[in-house]
Protein backbone atom coordinates (compact mmCIF):
# COMPACT_ATOMS: atom_id res chain seq x y z
CA UNK A 1 0.00 0.00 0.00
CA UNK A 2 1.34 3.41 -0.87
CA UNK A 3 2.12 6.03 1.70
CA UNK A 4 0.04 9.23 1.74
CA UNK A 5 1.82 12.08 0.03
CA UNK A 6 1.18 15.06 2.26
CA UNK A 7 4.59 16.74 2.34
CA UNK A 8 5.31 19.51 -0.18
CA UNK A 9 8.71 20.74 -1.33
CA UNK A 10 8.91 24.01 -3.23
CA UNK A 11 11.63 24.28 -5.87
CA UNK A 12 12.46 27.32 -7.94
CA UNK A 13 13.29 26.62 -11.59
CA UNK A 14 14.19 28.79 -14.53
CA UNK A 15 11.92 28.77 -17.58
CA UNK A 16 14.60 26.75 -19.38
CA UNK A 17 14.77 24.12 -16.61
CA UNK A 18 10.99 23.80 -16.45
CA UNK A 19 10.85 23.57 -20.24
CA UNK A 20 13.37 20.70 -20.21
CA UNK A 21 11.36 18.83 -17.58
CA UNK A 22 8.09 19.35 -19.44
CA UNK A 23 9.65 18.24 -22.73
CA UNK A 24 11.05 15.04 -21.22
CA UNK A 25 8.08 14.04 -19.05
CA UNK A 26 5.60 13.89 -21.94
CA UNK A 27 2.14 13.16 -20.52
CA UNK A 28 3.47 12.20 -17.08
CA UNK A 29 2.66 14.58 -14.22
CA UNK A 30 5.48 16.79 -12.97
CA UNK A 31 5.39 15.37 -9.43
CA UNK A 32 5.43 11.79 -10.70
CA UNK A 33 8.29 12.56 -13.09
CA UNK A 34 10.35 14.26 -10.37
CA UNK A 35 9.76 11.43 -7.84
CA UNK A 36 10.74 8.81 -10.42
CA UNK A 37 13.89 10.67 -11.49
CA UNK A 38 14.91 11.21 -7.87
CA UNK A 39 14.44 7.52 -7.10
CA UNK A 40 16.33 6.56 -10.25
CA UNK A 41 19.25 8.90 -9.49
CA UNK A 42 19.55 7.58 -5.93
CA UNK A 43 19.03 3.92 -6.81
CA UNK A 44 15.90 3.76 -4.62
CA UNK A 45 12.95 1.52 -5.43
CA UNK A 46 10.43 3.17 -7.73
CA UNK A 47 7.79 5.22 -5.92
CA UNK A 48 4.52 3.42 -5.28
CA UNK A 49 1.42 4.69 -7.08
CA UNK A 50 -0.68 7.22 -5.16
CA UNK A 51 -3.71 4.97 -4.78
CA UNK A 52 -4.85 5.15 -8.41
CA UNK A 53 -3.54 4.14 -11.83
CA UNK A 54 0.15 3.27 -11.79
CA UNK A 55 2.64 5.88 -12.96
CA UNK A 56 2.71 4.33 -16.41
CA UNK A 57 2.87 5.77 -19.91
CA UNK A 58 -0.31 7.51 -21.03
CA UNK A 59 -1.01 4.91 -23.71
CA UNK A 60 -1.11 2.19 -21.03
CA UNK A 61 -3.51 4.16 -18.84
CA UNK A 62 -5.69 4.81 -21.91
CA UNK A 63 -5.62 1.14 -22.95
CA UNK A 64 -6.49 0.05 -19.42
CA UNK A 65 -9.54 2.32 -19.60
CA UNK A 66 -10.56 0.63 -22.86
CA UNK A 67 -10.09 -2.76 -21.22
CA UNK A 68 -12.30 -1.74 -18.29
CA UNK A 69 -15.03 -0.59 -20.69
CA UNK A 70 -14.78 -3.74 -22.78
CA UNK A 71 -14.90 -5.93 -19.67
CA UNK A 72 -18.05 -4.11 -18.59
CA UNK A 73 -19.59 -4.75 -22.03
CA UNK A 74 -18.51 -8.39 -21.83
CA UNK A 75 -20.26 -8.78 -18.46
CA UNK A 76 -23.45 -7.24 -19.86
CA UNK A 77 -23.37 -9.63 -22.81
CA UNK A 78 -22.83 -12.59 -20.48
CA UNK A 79 -25.88 -11.50 -18.50
CA UNK A 80 -27.93 -11.32 -21.73
CA UNK A 81 -26.64 -14.71 -22.87
CA UNK A 82 -27.50 -16.28 -19.51
CA UNK A 83 -30.98 -14.76 -19.56
CA UNK A 84 -31.92 -15.40 -23.20
CA UNK A 85 -29.71 -18.35 -24.06
CA UNK A 86 -28.38 -16.43 -27.10
CA UNK A 87 -25.12 -14.58 -27.68
CA UNK A 88 -25.43 -10.89 -28.64
CA UNK A 89 -24.28 -9.84 -32.15
CA UNK A 90 -21.71 -7.42 -30.71
CA UNK A 91 -19.71 -10.23 -29.06
CA UNK A 92 -17.08 -10.27 -31.82
CA UNK A 93 -16.68 -6.49 -31.75
CA UNK A 94 -16.05 -6.46 -28.00
CA UNK A 95 -13.61 -9.35 -28.36
CA UNK A 96 -11.65 -7.34 -30.93
CA UNK A 97 -11.59 -4.34 -28.56
CA UNK A 98 -10.21 -6.56 -25.82
CA UNK A 99 -7.55 -8.07 -28.08
CA UNK A 100 -6.43 -4.68 -29.40
CA UNK A 101 -6.29 -3.00 -25.99
CA UNK A 102 -4.52 -5.97 -24.40
CA UNK A 103 -1.94 -5.95 -27.19
CA UNK A 104 -1.32 -2.23 -26.67
CA UNK A 105 -0.87 -2.68 -22.93
CA UNK A 106 1.53 -5.60 -23.31
CA UNK A 107 3.61 -3.89 -26.01
CA UNK A 108 3.86 -0.56 -24.19
CA UNK A 109 4.64 -2.11 -20.81
CA UNK A 110 7.39 -4.18 -22.43
CA UNK A 111 8.88 -1.08 -24.06
CA UNK A 112 8.53 0.90 -20.82
CA UNK A 113 10.21 -1.84 -18.83
CA UNK A 114 13.09 -1.96 -21.34
CA UNK A 115 13.52 1.84 -21.08
CA UNK A 116 13.11 2.03 -17.30
CA UNK A 117 14.37 -1.25 -15.75
CA UNK A 118 14.67 0.46 -12.35
CA UNK A 119 10.86 0.92 -12.36
CA UNK A 120 10.47 -2.83 -11.87
CA UNK A 121 12.39 -2.88 -8.60
CA UNK A 122 15.62 -4.11 -10.21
Amino acid sequence: MSENRVRVIHVRLSETELGRIDAERGGMGRSVWIRERLAQAQGWPAPAPAGRAPDAPGVVVEALGILRGAANNWNQMARIANTTGELPDSLGEVGEMLRAATGRVIAELGAWRAREPWSQGR
